[in-house]
C-alpha cells in the first residue's frame, strides 16, 4: 500500500514538473516573440529617428529614406514567426502601418520634389496622422508582453 502511494505520489510529482515546464516553456516562447516583434520595432524606429534628426528639414531625399527604412521594417515584421495569436495580430497592424507610412511619406517627397505644396500640406497632414497611429500600437504591444512576462 506504501508503495502504491508513494508511485501515484511520483506520477502526480512528475505531472506537475512536466506541466510547469511546459507552462514555462510557452511563456518563455511568448515572451521570446514579444522581444523580437520588439526588436523589429525599435530597430525601424531607430533608423527613423537617425535620418530625420541628421535632417532638420526633412527634403524629398530624406522623406524617401524614411520610407525605405519603413519598407524594410515592413518586410522584417513579416519574415518574424509567432505563435501567439495576439502578436500576430500587432504584427499585421505593424506590417499595415508600415506600409502606409513610407507610401504617405512617398507622397510628401513626390510633393517637395514637385514644389507642390498644396498637395505637400496634405500629404504632411495624412503622414502625421499615419505616424501618430504608431504610439498607441506600440503601447498596446508593451502592455501585453509586460502582462505574459514571468514576475521576478
Amino acid at each position: 500500500m506504501v508503495q502504491v502511494l508513494s508511485t501515484s505520489l511520483f506520477k502526480r510529482v512528475a505531472i506537475a514538473i512536466f506541466l510547469s515546464f511546459f507552462v514555462l516553456g510557452c511563456s518563455d516562447n511568448a515572451v521570446s516573440q514579444c522581444n523580437r516583434l520588439t526588436a523589429v520595432t525599435n530597430q525601424t524606429v531607430g533608423e527613423v529617428q537617425s535620418i530625420i534628426s541628421a535632417n532638420s528639414l526633412p527634403d524629398g531625399e530624406a522623406l524617401r529614406a524614411v520610407a525605405m527604412s519603413f519598407d524594410r521594417g515592413r518586410e522584417q515584421m513579416g519574415a518574424l514567426e509567432l505563435a501567439d495569436e495576439q502578436l500576430q495580430d500587432y504584427q499585421t497592424q505593424f506590417i499595415d502601418l508600415y506600409a502606409t507610412v513610407s507610401r504617405s511619406a512617398l507622397r510628401l517627397a513626390d510633393a517637395l520634389n514637385e514644389q507642390d505644396f498644396t498637395v505637400a500640406q496634405a500629404a504632411r497632414t495624412a503622414f502625421q496622422e499615419t505616424t501618430d497611429q504608431e504610439l498607441p500600437l506600440v503601447q498596446a504591444v508593451n502592455d501585453y508582453c509586460g502582462a505574459i512576462a514571468p514576475s521576478p
